[in-house]
């Protein structure tokens, strides 16, 4: 069972820094201690996390379980950094996979169809800073192999998404009102 990462009503998530040699050999499988009613959990046995805002429990804690999870974190500004990201992509909102450039300019021949996707797909959840989870699409288009250009659009109405509310509001709507 997949649970979304929390800290002060704040969606967080755990990134390794791709371009630092140093961040590049972090497990995050290790970095969190998980303790369900004052018992340790033991990673990739009884939770898998390995990175992003998710983690999936092997037998999901029930709603009278108390939960506690400590992230270590080091050094402040030396190990480990906050960043206060102003989110464009949100909860809500739709993605289109497109024709790849290639087939776009007619570089790929027929026997490569390459399909743009036919319907939009909704954003169920934000699963870290690169991947999203939409509802589970089989169709034509969509590849391990072959990456394609994707087309965002804003969510314009209020959207009932899992039994739950998701607003159409975003900070980018708020009015900016200067005197004069």
């Amino acid at each position: 069972m997949r649970f979304p990462l929390f800290y002060q009503s704040q969606l967080v998530s755990f990134e390794i820094d791709r371009n630092d040699q140093d961040s590049t050999e972090i497990d995050l499988s290790t970095v969190l201690l998980v303790f369900i009613n004052g018992v340790l959990q033991e990673p990739n046995l009884n939770y898998v996390f390995t990175g992003g805002s998710i983690i999936e429990f092997s037998s999901a804690p029930t709603v009278n379980d108390n939960v506690v999870i400590f992230f270590y974190r080091g050094t402040i500004g030396q190990d480990s950094f906050i960043f206060d990201i102003n989110e464009n992509i949100k909860k809500g909102d739709a993605l289109r996979l497109d024709k790849s450039a290639e087939m776009q300019f007619n570089k790929v021949t027929k026997d490569q169809s390459n399909f743009a996707q036919i319907e939009d797909r909704i954003i169920k959840r934000i699963d870290s800073a690169a991947t999203v989870e939409t509802p589970f699409y089989q169709g034509p288009g969509v590849s391990n192999d072959n990456y394609k250009p994707m087309t965002w659009i804003k969510q314009k109405g209020d959207l009932f998404i899992d039994g739950s509310l998701v607003s159409k509001a975003r900070d980018s709507y708020e009015a900016q009102i200067n005197p004069i």
